[in-house]
This record gives structure tokens, sequence and C-alpha cells, in this order.
């Protein structure tokens, strides 16, 4: 007897771990999930051709992609078209900027990158104050400057009319035009960061120049625009081998994966764990009933009730059942620190999933136990004792 309630209380203790850890990554998964990077992730596409490897051909996609880009604004299905140094969530490199005048001290260090008119709309960025670039606006005279940026080089102030000097070498002050909201620059987690846009240099074909294509797609129309781009680019370059073109939210599928991974394992093996454990409760208690079914059939005989009769066997099962859970939720909060790291908005000690696990074998055992208590609690004694 006490092997068999050691293996119910093992088993508890286990599935509670186990549908913790299950609770704990599906909801961090939501969070990350939930995580607003700034952009539109799910119609805006950014494109690249693809060459034969170790063939480079930058100078030629920079004077190509703004020919494609006005091909593309007149097609079905596309509702933005831009270009820029880099597309969203691709990284872009530091840039000091100073104030006006003789203090030698960058006053920020934005990452920065060169963009076309259009680009914060394609992107689905929102433009806060100000204005977008235009045709007339010059790489060295006119920025625009995320929130982050203005609150941190004019603080409780509009940035919009205010100037930057990019660099030390006596460049002119460039025109703050416009302040758009914050995003991520390439990763889902990480900080906010101050950022910089420039007009992108058309007659640049190195990598300042333009290298990557942006469209925001219709409803629907992804498909259609992603084929149609192919098109552009093969009548524009000639041997394109293939296209790298993917919505924001596939770019970002590889950073999900290990939230999606540990969410499904744990679901998986949690899942498996209440099955385990329910069919466990289940075997024990019923091979326990089918031993006392002689005890059972006299206690009936003696006039015991279906209620208490029942009792005796659940009370049986729920000691061992209670220690198992209270055991496995005293290791999991012991536990949680290790897998903190793993997690993203909320506690590896959150009370709402050491709650629910809880409840949930609880539950599990309860229910294995109602039918060999049931079946305890209506033994016929006169055909029990007969046999025995």
């Amino acid at each position: 007897s006490r092997v068999r309630n050691g293996l119910v209380a093992l088993q508890a203790a286990l599935s509670v771990i186990l549908v913790i850890g299950a609770g704990l990554f599906i909801q961090s998964l939501r969070n990350v999930q939930r995580i607003d990077l700034g952009f539109n992730m799910d119609r805006s596409l950014t494109m690249q051709p693809v060459f034969v490897a170790g063939q480079d051909r930058g100078a030629e996609v920079a004077r190509a992609i703004p020919v494609i880009a006005e091909r593309l604004m007149r097609a079905p299905g596309v509702e933005k078209v831009a270009f820029g140094q880099a597309g969203p969530m691709a990284g872009a490199s530091l840039y000091a900027v100073y104030r006006p005048g003789a203090n030698a001290q960058p006053v920020a260090t934005p990452s920065s990158v060169a963009v076309s008119p259009g680009y914060f709309a394609a992107t689905g960025m929102r433009l806060i104050e100000g204005r977008d670039f235009g045709p007339g606006d010059r790489p060295d005279r006119s920025v625009v400057v995320s929130r982050s940026l203005a609150q941190l080089v004019w603080p409780g102030k509009s940035a919009v009319g205010e100037c930057l000097v990019l660099e030390m070498s006596g460049n002119p002050c460039a025109a703050v035009i416009g302040v758009v909201n914050d995003v991520h620059r390439s990763r889902i987690i990480e900080t906010t960061s101050p950022q910089l846009y420039r007009p992108v240099d058309l007659n640049d074909v190195s990598l300042r120049g333009p290298r990557q294509l942006v469209v925001l797609a219709r409803a629907g129309a992804v498909m259609t625009v992603t084929r149609l781009a192919m098109q552009e680019f093969q009548r524009e370059l000639g041997d394109v081998g293939a296209l790298s073109s993917r919505t924001l939210s596939e770019a970002m599928a590889r950073q999900l994966r290990p939230w999606r991974l540990g969410a499904t394992l744990f679901t998986a093996f949690g899942a498996l764990a209440v099955l385990v454990a329910a069919f466990g409760v289940y075997s024990v208690v019923s091979y326990t009933v089918s031993q006392r079914m002689h005890e059972m059939g006299v206690r009936v005989a003696l006039g015991g009730s279906l209620r208490n009769t029942a009792g005796i066997v659940v009370r049986g099962v729920s000691f061992p059942l209670g220690i198992g859970i209270l055991g496995g939720l005293v290791l999991a909060f012991a536990g949680g620190s290790l897998l903190q790291s793993l997690l993203y908005g909320i506690s590896a000690k959150d009370p709402r999933m050491f709650a629910f696990a809880a409840a949930a074998i609880a539950c599990a055992g309860m229910i294995a136990t109602l039918g060999p208590a049931l079946r305890a609690a209506k033994a016929d004694p006169i055909a029990v004792l007969r046999i025995q």
C-alpha cells in the first residue's frame, strides 16, 4: 500500500511540474507575440534579389530598385512601395549626432538608415509629428527622428524645426522634418533605442544606397505582389536566381522558435503527464478496491450509505495525491529561477500557474477515483460474501 501511494504521489508531483512549465511557456509565447514592433507585420514585404553564390551585383541592384519601385506602384495588389539602405528589422549602423556649435561631444548615437519617401507608410510606421521625406530632401540637409531620439535631445519640446550635425567634419546642420514612432531595430526583445532616418541617395550605389525594396501589399495579395516583383527584378536584372521576399511576421518566425518549441514540448509532456497520472490513480484505486471488496460488502450489508462507502475510497487516495501536488509545487517554486531566463513577461513563480496546475491534477485524480469508488459503494453484499 505504501509503495502504491508513493507512486501516486510521485506521478502527481511530476505532473504538477510539467503543467506549470506548460502554462508558463504558453503565456510567455503569448506575451512575445503581443509585442508591438512598430511595423505592419503581416502585409509589409521586404524584397531583395538573390544571385549565384559569390556574385556581387550590388551596384546594379542599387540602380534597378528605384525603377522597379516605380513600376510596382501601379501594379494590382500594391498599396505602397519604398526602398532603403536596409529593410525593417535588418539592423542599422550607429551614427553619432551633435548639436550645432562648438561642443564636440555627441548628444546621442542613434542607429541610422537611409530610406526613400514613403518608407514609413510602406512599413506601417506612424508619423507622429511633421512630414515624410519628399523629392527635394537631401541626405545632409533633412532627417526624421524617432520619438525616443526626439525626447533625448529635445526633452519637453517639439523636435520639428530643430537641427542636428550628423558628423564632426563641418557638415551643415540637418533639419528635423518629422518624428516617427519607435520601432525595434533587429530583435523582438530589445530595449527602445534612438533612431535616425536620412533620405536615400539615388546616386550612391555603395552599401549606403538603395539595397532593399519594401512593399505594402493589400489584404490577401501578398503572393500576387511577390510574383509581380520577381518578374520586375528579372526584367531589370536578367538572371535573378530567386527573390528573397517575406513579410515581417515571417522574418521574425525564427526568433519566435524557442518560445514555440518550449510551449509545444511542455504542453505535450504536460498533457501526457495528466493522462498518465489519471490512469495511474485509476489503476491504483481500482486494484485497492478489488482487494477490499469483501470489506465493502460487509459495510454495505451493515447499512453503510453510498456516500460513506465511496468516501472511504476517495479519502484513501486524497492523501497521497495531495502530498504529491504539494511536493510538485514546492519543487517547481524552488527550481523556478532556472527557468526564468527562458520566459518573457511572466514570473516563473506566477501564482496563477501554480494554482491552475494544482487544480488540474487534483481534478484529474478525483475523476479517475470516481469509477472505482462508485463500484465499491454499489457492491452487492450477497454476491461478494458468497465469492469470499
